[in-house]
């Protein structure tokens, strides 16, 4: 509206300056304020007063600038608008017209106030009047800058303020339609909005579009319906949607979360699921806003989850709104439930926090009624959601809560949910889990396998619930059978130490599922989050199930407080047939412990204790590395017993005194250890120490298993014994010496082992020595194709081990008589140790390594030619990787490979070989590139790059029959199951340059011979006499070619390459090249064309097709002579027809004589008989027709007469040509003479007026027909003169 009011305003300057054409450049209207003041009075209703400057231009367009505008009309007097600067230029063509075209409008900070009284009546509702017709006015473009709109509602007694508008709009005609995109603010909430309106209607009634994009909500608000003033009140109802959006960026895939404890929760979202959608029809007055129905819909726009509802808003003096909601299901955005299982509590509550403080405020009271069948939020799936909930301040009032959670758990609540400055929940909670597994595993990381088995599990208790503090009071606790009472208080007060009690009695008891209870104050992986916190822990049952294993008694209390650890009892009896006894008491727990600690263990074997303790504590190192022992090797803690004490004095003297000893037996070993040291607390790495242990087993597999090598129960080795022994200090370094010594073998270590915040390290000299190296490896695991016939080994290096890495300089020695020398990195941080640096070797064979990738059945030879068919198997038996730069005299790849002096880069990954940088010399030329080798669950993966320089072609393609020098470029791939199913799976493409190219058995100069055994059979030569010479003759010589490069393509696992040409200064040879890899057959199939010189004929060309087909190394070539008597054939037939065409041209001559004879004889008879005629007449005037019948006979007669002259000159002609051709020139002659005398005799006639008459008409004999230059066709065979001259008339 005020736009069209400015539009008003500039159209009636730019008609001013069309009538003033004659006025300067620039005009100063200042002196014609009064006059625009009256007139836009008039037309808006309202005192307009310009108080700034108005100027104007005409050329090259018209434009107009105001300043200071102001419309009267405000409250307390005030201006009801004001505009700081408006400018508008326009077309001035259109004007001229009749109508306003307006390419540019700005207007700068316009204020304006809108006052809705109590009736709904807007005071700009008034239609300015209009010297123009507003369907003759158009915006192209106005643009408001920091516009501001005041919108006083008297019906609500509030104010809203729209600021900050910066938009630009356009419009057809003032009429409509009118768009506008921008900012703005309302009541300082950032948005951007646009809009567009239809054409304004006779009633008043104008369709509007408005999306609405606030900043501060992930959601979008679209509505489209009529708008209008009705009895001065504005009323816009139709239809509304409200769409979530994602406002992160669209390239993520995963939004983040940060629990309470501080971890930040990765929520993976996937493929992009559409945000929530709210549609629905609304109206909209002054008094209310109504929604009689609304959807809601999550999910999948083509099979959505949906509920539907009514709301409305009560805009009056006591505002107040009401939602009601119910339907089927809905889905909320994942990040409230977490994509995918195993968040913990703590996350999926600050997931819900986030949630719920980001939902809209209501700044009004109001109601809302829930009642949903199910609501999903990620992978959490809530049923018969039924909620009833008042806003307060800061939060809300749940009078009700019911909802089934996953694991079929029963929740139901009421109490004061806190969302502002404090979250948090007080009041009743009731939890009952019917399936326990199901919800430990949604509400937690960790999902035991003793969770699975309880039956059922649920608490009832009075809970105060916030970020400090998580208090379960009147607690009753059921866990499967078990039933306990107490209470469990966690407190985390600001500024004082977090504390834990934990009070439970009961009878008997599944720890594992008091386990899954206690995820809340466990981390998911396994660390005790009472570490920085006071604890008093009491627990009386039995029997007691833990980790599928059972104790029949656990009686524990235990106190930490402040460092000070007192172990009053612990005793845990019968637990999978060991029994564990402990008391103590120690001080400065855990960072400078001391005191005492007396212990003993009695397993009949400690495995199932070792995997639980390791499972519960996954970071501990030792426990670790004993579960991984102990499953690799069973038998390692069998028949156990342990007998050990620990102390830990203070010396006085700043340090203290550790002391621990033990001995025992376990899995057969007999084994004795003591430690001894003193150090200062907090400086326990500079502690002399004194260390030694030895251990005897009958089976040295067990002491291999004992130092974490893989073992295998095989037998092989026998008897072993192992002695180690170390003095120093952990950061100084422990001067160590290692022996380990069996049958036939030794290894041994004599260094320095040091202590580091990375884990130990160690540096020394090491050796091995074995008679045969094979039975160890295979002992460890280690198996490669070819093993079993023996490898001695004689290695030495310097060592130096870190943090799992052991670096072997200046390795040398010999392995199986090959030697060996290098510099090698191990790696054994990662599972299967890993090999880095650089080795040269004698020779090397990279068969064993694929064998080991795709599995030994899966390469066996077939026996009958064919690529093995026998699926890869899944995972790859590598016993190491490695990432090596080689050096080999002599590298082996299959039976048909063997490269030499090479260097190539060598990466092995569990399931990948990769090599690169590879340079070799290979059949006969320089060979470089690369390839990659993959087995991915059972799918071979293939890719490669190589490149060969100047190889011998006669190298490359044997028994082919061709020699020369190539260069090839290729670039491979495929995949498959098995090898079989790879070679027909490869693709890919290169290019061969060939230079000095011969081709065995291909004779360029076969032509010549051709030609002379084609003219000696002459004109009877055919396809099959062709045959009994052409391919003996092409065969007997080498076709030598220039250089050709070669472009193919591989798909299918057959090669291909485009048509190519081999040139030679006799002959060209064309051929398609094809190579069959999954049958190994190639196949050439072309043409040799000879090149005829002077015996070129049209639309033939002397040609030998050829085909050579076979398996690799026997092709066999054949030669087709088709192309070739074609052309010997045409040959032949074309010189016949030259000949026969002379004779034939000689013929058509004598016959056109003949006729030419005939011809002038027969004239000579005309005239005689019209000669004789005219006499007649001039003699017989009165018998003219009379005359006409006998000089019609006279001329049969003639015609007859000269039909027998011609045959008998016809018949005359084959020996009197010559004759003939006299006498037709002696009757030209006569002819010409009997012309003039007849001439003469006419002209007589002529002075004879009542005589004269016209002179009859000679009938001429037919002359030969014109030649189209098609030769008749000739009767017989065409080919003979005998039968030519037959077939002539």
């Amino acid at each position: 509206m005020l736009a069209r009011l400015f539009v008003i305003f500039g159209g009636i300057f730019v008609l001013v300056l069309c009538a003033a054409l004659v006025v300067p450049y620039f005009v100063d209207w200042t002196g014609y304020r009064a006059e625009f003041e009256r007139e836009a009075s008039a037309i808006l209703g309202r005192k307009v007063t310009v108080q700034g400057d108005a100027t104007a231009r005409l050329l090259p367009f018209p434009s107009v600038t105001f300043s200071n505008v102001a419309v009267a009309g405000g409250p307390d007097g005030q201006p009801a608008m004001t505009v700081e600067t408006f400018s508008m230029d326009a077309e001035l063509a259109p004007f001229l017209r009749g109508e306003v075209l307006i390419f540019d409008m700005r207007l700068v900070r316009p204020r304006a106030t809108i006052d809705i009284a109590a009736d709904g009546t807007v005071d700009w509702a008034m239609r300015p009047s209009s010297p123009f017709d507003l369907n003759q006015i158009a915006i192209e473009k106005l643009t408001v800058t920091d516009g501001e709109i005041a919108l006083r509602h008297a019906a609500g007694g509030r104010s809203h303020l729209v600021s900050e508008i910066n938009s630009t709009i356009s419009a057809k005609s003032l009429a409509g339609p009118w768009r506008m995109d921008g900012t703005l603010r309302l009541d300082g909430l950032q948005a951007t909005v646009g809009a567009s309106t239809g054409r304004a209607e006779g009633d008043g009634q104008m369709r509007v579009r408005l999306k609405v994009d606030p900043d501060a909500y992930p959601l979008v608000i679209e509505t489209d319906g009529n708008a209008g003033i009705v009895n001065g009140a504005a009323l816009y109802s139709g239809q509304f949607k409200i769409s979530g959006v994602d406002r992160g960026d669209a390239d993520k895939v995963a939004a983040e979360l940060r629990g309470s404890d501080g971890e930040t929760v990765k929520v993976v979202a996937g493929k992009p699921v559409p945000g929530f959608r709210l549609n629905g029809k609304f109206a909209l007055n002054h008094q209310k806003l109504g929604i009689d129905e609304f959807r809601f819909e999550t999910g999948p726009l083509d099979n959505p989850y949906t509920a539907d509802g009514k709301a409305s808003v009560d805009l009056g003096l006591k505002p107040r709104f009401s939602i009601e909601a119910s339907g089927a299901q809905v889905q909320f955005d994942e990040t409230m439930g977490g994509s995918g299982t195993g968040l913990t509590l703590q996350k999926r509550i600050a997931a819900l926090e986030q949630a719920l403080v980001a939902l809209p405020k209501p700044t009004i009271p109001g109601t809302v009624e829930v009642r949903l069948p199910a609501v999903v939020a990620g992978d959490t799936t809530v049923r018969d959601v039924h909620l009833s909930a008042e806003p307060t301040d800061g939060g809300w009032s749940v009078k009700s809560l019911a909802a089934t959670l996953p694991g079929r758990a029963t929740l139901e609540a009421d109490g004061q949910l806190s969302v502002q400055n404090r979250f948090g929940f007080t009041g009743s909670l009731l939890l009952a889990v019917a399936q326990p597994s199901g919800f430990a595993a949604w509400l937690s990381k960790d999902v035991d396998e003793a969770i699975r088995r309880l039956p059922a599990a649920g608490f009832k208790a009075k809970v105060d619930l916030s970020e400090d503090r998580q208090a379960f009071s009147d607690l009753e606790l059921i866990l499967g059978k078990a039933k306990f009472s107490g209470r469990i208080d966690s407190s985390q007060p600001q500024g004082a130490r977090p504390s834990v009690l934990m009070q439970l009695e009961g009878g008997a008891l599944d720890v594992d599922g008091l386990a899954a209870f206690a995820s809340i104050f466990v981390s998911d992986k396994g660390a005790n989050r009472f570490a920085d916190r006071d604890l008093d822990f009491q627990i009386k049952a039995g029997p007691v199930s833990a980790g599928g294993l059972t104790a029949d008694t656990v009686d524990t209390a235990l106190r930490l407080r402040q460092g000070l650890l007192e172990i009053d009892r612990l005793s845990v009896g019968g637990l999978a047939g060991a029994s564990i006894s402990a008391t103590g008491r120690v001080k400065d727990f855990p960072a400078s412990p001391t005191g005492k600690l007396d212990a003993s263990v009695v397993a009949v074997d400690l495995k199932p204790l070792i995997d639980v303790a390791a499972q519960h504590y996954p970071d501990n190192a030792v426990l670790k590395g004993l579960a991984d022992r102990v499953a690799t090797f069973p038998e390692l803690f069998q028949d156990t017993r342990i007998d050990f004490v620990a102390s830990a004095a203070d010396n006085g003297d700043g340090t203290t005194g550790l002391a621990m000893s033990g001995q025992g037996k376990a899995g057969g070993s007999a084994f004795s250890a003591s430690l001894s040291g003193k150090g200062a607390p907090g400086r326990l790495a500079e502690a002399p120490l004194m260390l030694t242990f030895n251990a005897r087993n009958p089976d040295a597999t067990a002491l291999l298993a004992l130092y974490g090598l893989p073992t295998l129960p095989l037998g092989m080795l026998g008897e072993a014994n192992t002695d180690i022994t170390a003095n120093g200090s952990l950061a100084g370094g422990l001067k160590t010496s290692f022996r380990l010594a069996g049958n036939d073998f030794k290894a041994d270590f004599e260094g320095t082992v040091t202590a580091s915040p990375q884990g130990p390290t160690a540096r020394g000299k090491i050796g091995l020595e074995a008679a045969d190296i094979e039975p160890w490896l295979m002992t460890t695991g280690v198996g490669l194709p070819g093993m079993g016939t023996g490898l001695p080994a004689t290695l030495t290096a310097q060592a130096d081990y870190g943090n799992g890495l052991l670096v072997l300089d200046t390795l040398d020695g010999k392995l199986n008589g090959g030697a060996v020398s290098g510099d090698v990195n191990l790696d054994v941080k990662g599972g299967l140790p890993h090999l880095s640096g650089a080795l040269s070797l004698d020779d090397l064979d990279l068969d064993p390594m694929v064998t080991s990738l795709f599995g030994d059945s899966a390469l066996a030879s077939t026996g009958d030619g064919t690529w093995p068919s026998t699926p890869f198997s899944r995972k790859s038996s590598l016993p190491f990787t490695a990432d090596l730069d080689l050096t080999t005299g002599v590298l082996i790849a299959g039976p048909h490979a063997s490269a030499r002096d090479a260097t190539f880069s060598l990466k092995l990954d569990p399931g990948e070989i990769r090599v690169s940088d590879l340079k070799a010399k290979f059949l006969g030329g320089s060979l470089d590139g690369l390839f990659d080798l993959k087995n991915t669950d059972g799918t071979g993966l293939f890719s490669g790059q190589m490149r060969l320089v100047d190889a011998d072609l006669a190298s490359v393609l044997p028994g082919a029959g061709v020699s020369g020098r190539t260069n090839i470029s290729t670039a491979l791939s495929t995949s498959g199951k098995s090898v079989d199913a790879m070679i027909a799976a490869l693709s890919g493409s290169g290019t061969a340059t060939l230079q000095g190219l011969s081709i065995a058995g291909v004779n360029p100069d076969a032509f010549g011979t051709f030609i002379a055994k084609a003219d000696a059979i002459g004109r009877d030569i055919d396809a099959a006499k062709t045959a009994g010479f052409a391919p003996q003759v092409a065969s007997a010589g080498d076709f030598a070619a220039t250089g050709t490069d070669i472009a193919f393509t591989v798909a299918g696992g057959t090669l291909r390459a485009p048509p190519v040409n081999f040139e030679n200064p006799a002959a060209t040879l064309s051929a398609d090249l094809s190579a069959d890899l999954n049958a190994g057959t190639v196949s050439a199939r072309g043409a040799i064309t000879y090149k005829p010189g002077d015996e070129t004929l049209v639309g033939s060309e002397p040609a030998m097709n050829f085909s050579a087909e076979g398996p690799f190394g026997a092709i066999k070539r054949q030669f087709d002579s088709e192309p070739l008597a074609q052309f010997l054939t045409q040959r032949a037939l074309e010189k016949e027809q030259q000949r026969v065409e002379a004779m034939q041209a000689a013929l058509l001559e004598k016959q056109r004589l003949r006729r030419e004879v005939r011809y002038y004889a027969a004239l000579q008879a005309d005239r005689d008989a019209a000669a004789a005629e005219e006499q007649r007449k001039l003699e017989e005037a009165a018998r003219q027709k009379a005359e006409a019948d006998a000089r019609a006979a006279a001329e049969a007669k003639a015609r007859a007469d000269a039909e027998a002259q011609q045959r008998a000159a016809d018949a005359a002609a084959k020996a009197q040509a010559e004759q003939e051709r006299r006498r037709a020139e002696e009757a030209q002659r006569i002819a010409a003479e009997e012309k003039a005398r007849l001439e003469a005799e006419r002209k007589a006639a002529q002075q004879q007026p009542s005589q004269a008459t016209q002179p009859p008409q000679v009938e001429r004999a037919p002359l030969p027909p014109t030649s189209d230059g098609t030769p008749a066709t000739p009767k017989g065979n065409p080919f003979t003169i005998e039968n030519l001259l037959k077939s002539l008339p």
